[in-house]
């Protein structure tokens, strides 16, 4: 098959089984819970990583949660934090190494016996997952910090085509209006933590569709609100604990869960 009518076909099975889009799962009573794997599997694998991202749509997650930096010669790169430490164990800043040296360190070091894992560019986990799964892109810090960081994220996601299967997320919601300013038919999401009635309106003001709130902060009661007068999906942070898990799915049912354990939560969502 041609690669673009392979496309054609993949984008619009995309959007006919797309739960956050598709007529059929608005008008149900019960909407699906979506899976969103928080750094791939990042419970079993190192996080932001091919492994823990292949691990992740093997288990049957419906987006990856990803995180994006820039490098000192300005590629964006997977990583959650802006320093290096914590899971490469070098020293220094994302932003201080070329892609070269990037390359170089192993995004797996702090995980016992595990083989080497490097960190990947944007465009490579792009390239890779596109027309397997959703993906959910956190810009750590906006243009404030990198300067075009929302420009390159999304000319990456238009040359793959997949701006309308992608969500941009952030704590910085000055980047969340910037990338509104460049694409208005983006996903995008505020990612806080507090009372949703506190961030509604501000939501609204940045004109981004969804609110991702870190779970202890969600109830029933703030669902069922938001979707009465705001129209905005949520997605509840990261949901691991097996007891939560279950009344997330079972009663808070927000719009989607993100958590380290995809496999855990599918189940749970499978039993609904």
């Amino acid at each position: 098959m041609p690669r673009a009518m392979y496309r054609a076909v993949t984008n619009f099975f995309r959007y006919w089984m797309s739960v956050k889009k598709s007529d059929y799962t608005v008008k149900s009573a019960k909407k699906k819970v979506l899976v969103v794997a928080h750094r791939g599997a990042s419970g079993y694998e190192p996080e932001n990583t091919f492994a823990s991202f292949d691990l992740a749509v093997g288990q049957g997650a419906d987006m990856l949660e990803l995180d994006v930096h820039l490098t000192k010669d300005d590629v964006a790169v997977v990583i959650h934090d802006d320093t290096l430490e914590r899971t490469t164990g070098q020293t220094g800043k994302v932003r201080n190494r070329s892609l070269s040296e990037i390359r170089s360190l192993n995004a797996a070091a702090r995980k016992a016996n595990h083989s080497f894992e490097p960190i990947p560019t944007l465009e490579e986990v792009v390239d890779e997952y596109y027309d397997k799964v959703g993906l959910m892109v956190e810009i750590k810090y906006g243009s404030s910090f990198y300067k075009g960081i929302e420009q390159k994220v999304i000319s990456i996601l238009e040359r793959f085509d997949v701006v309308d299967s992608c969500e941009i997320i952030s704590f910085d919601f000055d980047c969340i209006r910037r990338v509104r300013a460049i694409r208005e038919d983006i996903s995008t999401g505020i990612i806080f933590v507090g009372k949703i009635s506190e961030f509604t309106q501000l939501a609204k003001g940045v004109g981004c569709m969804a609110l991702h709130p870190s779970y202890e902060y969600v109830t029933v009661e703030d669902v069922a609100q938001v979707r009465e007068t705001a129209n905005l999906e949520i997605y509840s942070w990261t949901v691991n604990d097996l007891e939560e898990i279950r009344h997330q799915c079972e009663v808070v049912r927000p719009d989607g869960i993100v958590t380290d354990y995809p496999d855990i939560v599918l189940r749970e969502v499978r039993k609904l």
